[in-house]
């Protein structure tokens, strides 16, 4: 079924773009014990790190992330970039500078940090 007639398809049900398709991924995939059994959407709270993952491997993909590297760099230089500059932002990082007090940035790694007491 095309796509377009297939609204609920998911990633694997869609086949490689072309210029994608021999590409080796930049980055490592974390994988999850049982993932074949979910039912419904994995929401993470908390990740345990391999030890292949330093604190300083993450913060450095993070800063160089195409997505999300303007929005570590203002974290992390203590920016406050007007609305002109914002704009010209990658929408992930756009995403991430709105949503402070909870994104912060916590042994150099940014962090989404919320108050789950009930």
């Amino acid at each position: 079924m095309p796509g377009r007639l297939h609204s609920n398809a998911d990633p694997v049900s869609r086949q490689t773009c072309k210029k994608c398709r021999g590409r080796v991924a930049l980055t490592s995939w974390i994988e999850c014990e049982r993932a074949d059994e979910l039912v419904e959407p994995l929401s993470v709270h908390v990740v345990r790190l391999l030890p292949e993952f330093t604190l300083q491997d993450i913060a450095t993909a993070q800063a160089e992330d195409s997505e999300i590297g303007d929005a570590y760099r203002v974290f992390s230089e203590g920016l406050d970039p007007n609305p002109d500059e914002l704009r010209a932002f990658p929408v992930e990082s756009r995403l991430l500078l709105s949503n402070r007090p909870e994104i912060q940035l916590q042994e150099d790694v940014l962090v989404l940090v919320r108050d789950e007491t009930i």
